[in-house]
């Protein structure tokens, strides 16, 4: 995965590219007449409805480099009868992908994040208080 929340995943057939920015985010919210969170939440709590799974598939291609009409013929066919539960576990890890990112990096950090710390570095700035004697 990188760090714009992209992640590719096998589905219909192929390898694909998922990506919701915030024009897809902005979309989504649009289109299901509520925040993000609260289709992540649907669909984590089993209440989802169909469209919560088939827009942040369709968006989720479509950010990730789908042309618009085969994103929306892709997720036609293939969020359908006998495959919800497949579909939710992607519309969720979609959603997930660009709410959360991916917990191992350190948002907002350089290359230095990565860096391990020095053995003799303390994790707390120098006291401003004098000693007294």
């Amino acid at each position: 995965m990188s760090s714009d929340a992209s992640f590719e995943q096998v589905w219909a057939g192929d390898e694909r590219v998922f990506r919701l920015g915030i024009g897809e985010l902005l979309a989504l919210e649009e289109k299901l007449d509520c925040g993000c969170a609260a289709v992540l939440n649907r669909i984590g709590s089993g209440e989802w409805r169909i469209a919560d799974l088939k827009e942040p598939i369709r968006l989720g291609l479509m950010g990730g480099g789908t042309d618009a009409k085969r994103a929306k013929a892709l997720v036609d066919e293939h969020v359908a009868p006998g495959r919800l539960l497949e579909a939710a576990v992607l519309a969720r890890a979609i959603l997930l992908k660009a709410l959360v990112g991916d917990t191992r990096e350190q948002v907002g950090k350089g290359e230095a994040a990565t860096e391990a710390p020095e053995a003799n570095a303390s994790p707390l700035p120098p006291s401003t208080e004098q000693a007294q004697s």
